[in-house]
């Protein structure tokens, strides 16, 4: 199976602009953010990362904090995975 990555540029935590990094698997697109200082998915970035990779399978990993319900573990399409810190394993 073909595994491809790309960048996406938004804007987290206090307005400034970061490369999110984005997995392709040919099944789902999967995006695994860490990070060390306070920074938060908000509902309107969520929406715009579900407009800019427009597929119905995506998954979000993320120590930053997330802008859901806790009743909520999907929002336009993005399945929210919260992990911790130390458990996140980024691929180089």
């Amino acid at each position: 199976m073909v595994s491809m990555r790309a960048e996406i540029s938004l804007k987290l935590g206090l307005g400034l602009e970061k490369l999110i990094p984005v997995k392709f698997n040919g099944l789902s697109y999967n995006i695994i953010y860490k990070t060390e200082s306070f920074e938060t998915f908000t509902r309107e970035i969520l929406k715009e990362l579900s407009e800019l990779i427009s597929h119905d399978n995506i998954h979000l990993y993320t120590n930053a904090g997330i802008d859901l319900h806790t009743s909520e573990t999907e929002l336009y399409g993005i399945k929210v995975h919260k992990v911790s810190y130390n458990s996140i394993e980024l691929e180089g």
